[in-house]
């Protein structure tokens, strides 16, 4: 490898300069997928965490490295010879270049078009490192190869600690690089949240075991955020201006865009924190009754995402009138006292004393209507751990049911089967205030 002091020097500052143009191309434009995708998804921005961010640094800085590795080795240290006249040698050399030109940027397209995809499925799944780093690992191990590859044959003696010096200065060199920050993540982060109404006002929603999974396209959804102290309204998922109008008028205008055929199956998500008194919920729910607004779904929180992703979980029931009809059996009716406590046939017991009481109360007398009792300060998170809980019982009861029944689960029966199983043990429940 014949290469002269100057060439060297030039070659390193080129190698440096380019790396770093490289990974501040690839940190900004992978920013910009990040910002984009939150625009279009309510501002729900996907903030990795300081182990994440890491492994994602290194590698952005590791591909720039051999980026301007092929760069520097294929255009200042492997210069082709000259051969017969010099006119013939540059009009070869001006093809050569031509065609290493049109190979590179074609290859390096593959190249960063296989890397984002790699962090484009990072971001789907949210659940990206603990299954799928080795894929990363093997990349480094597959590029260090390569470049090791191009110049080793021009060692004669020493190869072992040229691979080890080569090695460590190498993954140094990328590390070192992967420190620099050239986007201020954090004022950005801070201006795409702010638009957010779930981390704006800090709903902290409540999560459950029992839930129904709703379309990421909803024509049919009316959003309402429930804080602590106020309510907040967004009848168009596209729009985040919060309306100046009032909830009966943004509802009507929702309706509106809909013929009256298909008020039935409009739906109403609430995005409701869990320290909100039960006493705002039950006015939001007259106020949805009054509007004929009755199929409910309650907003739940995904264990394995931040809280200010709504995701397509939610706990969905018809909002009915505080009556329960004619029924022949006792009711199973619930005081809700607080978080841990409630009151039950007479007894202050906890939450999974509940449910075993409950559970043996419908095997010895069947299914029955539950009734929750509560004050103006219970807690909608006190509130909807009962309410949950309820759920839970009956879907075991049907599953039991099915298994036994049919030797298969609730959820994998027919439409029609299903049917029949709710209507043998039914869900119903009335809220009543204190």
């Amino acid at each position: 490898m014949k290469i002269s002091k100057k060439e060297l020097f030039i070659g390193s500052l080129m190698g440096l300069f380019t790396t770093i143009i490289f990974y501040s191309f690839i940190k900004l434009i992978g920013k910009s997928l990040l910002v984009f995708d939150a625009i279009l998804h309510k501002y729900e921005l996907i903030i990795l965490n300081e182990n994440e961010q890491f492994y994602y640094n290194f590698f952005i800085a590791f591909i720039s490295l051999n980026f301007s590795f092929s760069i520097i080795f294929e255009f200042l240290i492997n210069k082709p010879k000259r051969f017969l006249s010099k006119y013939n040698y540059k009009k070869k050399n001006i093809l050569n270049l031509q065609r290493v030109s049109n190979w590179f940027f074609i290859n390096w397209f593959f190249r960063i078009s296989f890397m984002f995809g790699i962090l484009a499925l990072s971001f789907d799944t949210k659940d990206f490192f603990p299954e799928i780093t080795y894929i990363f690992y093997l990349i480094i191990i597959v590029f260090l190869g390569q470049m090791w590859m191009s110049f080793k044959s021009f060692l004669s003696k020493n190869k072992l600690k040229s691979f080890i010096l080569f090695i460590t200065l190498t993954l140094l060199f990328a590390f070192t690089i992967s420190k620099i920050e050239v986007i201020n993540n954090e004022s950005i982060d801070k201006s795409i949240l702010s638009k957010n109404f779930l981390y704006k006002y800090n709903i902290q929603r409540v999560t459950s075991n029992s839930f129904t999974k709703i379309p990421d396209y909803k024509p049919f959804f009316f959003d309402i955020y429930v804080t602590k102290n106020k309510l907040i309204t967004n009848s168009d998922v596209r729009d985040s201006i919060i309306k100046t109008r009032s909830l009966k008028e943004q509802i009507l205008d929702f309706q509106s865009n809909f013929s009256s055929l298909y008020h039935p199956y409009l739906s109403y998500i609430l995005h409701i924190d869990k320290n909100t008194s039960m006493l705002d919920v039950k006015n939001l729910h007259n106020n949805l009754k009054e509007l004929k607004a009755r199929k409910i779904y309650y907003s739940l929180k995904d264990k394995n995402i931040p809280f200010y992703f709504s995701t397509n979980k939610a706990f969905g029931f018809i909002l009915k009138n505080s009556i329960i009809g004619n029924t022949n059996r006792k009711l199973i009716k619930i005081k809700i006292l607080n978080k841990i406590k409630v009151r039950f046939e007479n007894n202050t017991i906890s939450m999974r004393k509940l449910k075993e009481l409950i559970e043996q109360k419908i095997l010895n007398e069947g299914i029955s209507p539950f009734v929750l009792l509560f004050n103006e300060h219970t807690s909608f998170e006190s509130y909807f751990k009962v309410l949950s809980l309820t759920r839970d019982i009956v879907n075991k009861f049907r599953n039991d049911y099915a298994e036994k029944s049919y030797n298969t689960s609730y959820q994998s029966l027919s439409k029609e089967l299903k049917t029949s199983v709710r209507d043998k043990y039914y869900w119903k429940f009335v809220n009543i205030m204190n």
